[in-house]
């Protein structure tokens, strides 16, 4: 979804619904310049596969999240 977006410094997913979502390999693949990420609305209950998920977000400082 964010792959290779490597522009976006910051996301914060306050109301982002995540409730039916199964797979979320490679969504921030190669988002390089991510620092900060809120994740604490993500309902992760669905999904099965986050292989690769933050894979080269080597900037990533800040990382919130419940349950994953």
């Amino acid at each position: 979804m964010f792959a290779g977006c490597d522009r976006i410094i910051e996301i914060n997913f306050v109301y982002f619904n995540t409730e039916f979502v199964t797979n979320m390999r490679y969504m921030f693949h190669n988002c390089s310049n991510l620092r900060k990420i809120n994740l604490l609305s993500f309902n992760t209950q669905l999904v099965s596969d986050i292989n690769n998920m933050f894979y080269n977000c080597f900037n990533l400082q800040r990382f919130r999240f419940i349950f994953f």
